[in-house]
């Protein structure tokens, strides 16, 4: 009786929406700009919803069956990398500023190459390479070409209706 009274709280639950996170997105992405040639750029917030959306859809407790955790999805590693404790990933704030600082890097990185770059944050840094056993770029696995295409999607989604705007 007990499992049946959960799972009926649970899906009667509002299921969580990217957008809620906007302003943490919004005081994040200025703060971790990234270059190329030179020149420094800001994230479009758009394009940091969108990740969300595809790692976690807004969730902020999502864990992934490798581990990563939170609403950008950070590894153990990662976080590590980031300065960041993977023990907060769970926690809005410290997801999103790591996950924007992660994804910052690895614009920088690539030069701005939007698809290495989220080759990068799908299947890790190393992932912006060229891979051996695909002969060719990581980007070309039809796992992360798939991740790729979503993220777009919702990336231009965001970009044509911002979340405070009705369809």
């Amino acid at each position: 009786m007990n499992l049946i009274v959960a799972l009926l709280l649970l899906t009667a639950l509002p299921a969580p929406d990217p957008c809620d996170h906007l302003p943490l997105v919004k005081k994040y992405a200025p703060r971790y700009p990234y270059f190329v040639e030179g020149k420094r750029y800001t994230l479009n917030p758009a394009l940091v919803l969108a990740l969300i959306t595809q790692e976690s859809q807004g969730n902020p407790q999502a864990t992934s069956p490798v581990g990563a955790r939170g609403l950008m999805q950070i590894m153990p590693r990662t976080a590590e990398l980031l300065d960041c404790r993977y023990e907060e990933m769970y926690d809005p704030d410290t997801n999103i500023r790591c996950g924007v600082k992660f994804l910052a890097a690895l614009l920088t990185y690539t030069k701005a190459d939007l698809l290495r770059a989220l080759s990068g944050y799908n299947g890790g840094s190393h992932s912006t390479e060229k891979s051996p056993l695909l002969g060719g770029r990581i980007a070309d696995n039809p796992e992360t070409k798939n991740y790729g295409k979503n993220v777009l999607t919702y990336y231009d989604r965001y970009k044509k209706n911002p979340c405070n705007k009705q369809p």
